[in-house]
């Protein structure tokens, strides 16, 4: 009885701290939060094709995507990699995350932040309009130091 009493408790304790990990990616940032960074207004994020959805984009007034994040296992950071790096288009970033690298578009200035958090790959991409890559690049660090320490 005392044991099953036990894990229970020990079980009460953990639920929560597993689920706080588990966090909907459309609350880890604010609008305010990404006007400051893209300087344009967005909408509230808008989880893809369901509410658990690991991914999330803000909008602006307009309807274009100004931010997306997607969260992934942390499991899939050096898999991801290794695909990337035999696109060409694969650049180690610094200064966010344990680990992080971006992927480039083709063409345009965008590109992708891939970064390894405790728990999860995180997948970020801005879209600032009029910008150069090395803009939107500095946009998505930041908002990945910003997103980082909730994971």
């Amino acid at each position: 009885m005392t044991r099953t009493t036990l894990f229970f408790a020990a079980a009460a304790i953990l639920i929560p701290t597993t689920a706080a990990h588990a966090q909907a990616p459309c609350s880890l940032l604010t609008p305010d939060q990404i006007k400051a960074v893209v300087s344009v207004p967005v909408n509230p994020g808008t989880p893809g094709g369901t509410k658990d959805s690991p991914d999330c984009t803000w909008k602006d007034a307009k309807g274009e995507d100004r931010v997306y994040v997607s969260l992934k296992s942390r499991d899939t950071f050096n898999v991801t990699r290794a695909q990337m790096a035999n696109t060409g288009r694969l650049a180690s970033v610094t200064g966010v995350g344990e680990d992080a690298f971006f992927v480039t578009s083709p063409a345009g200035s965008t590109a992708y932040l891939y970064t390894l958090g405790k728990h999860h790959l995180l997948l970020l991409q801005a879209n600032i309009p009029n910008a150069s890559r090395q803009d939107n690049e500095a946009a998505e660090k930041a908002l990945a130091n910003e997103i980082l320490p909730k994971l």
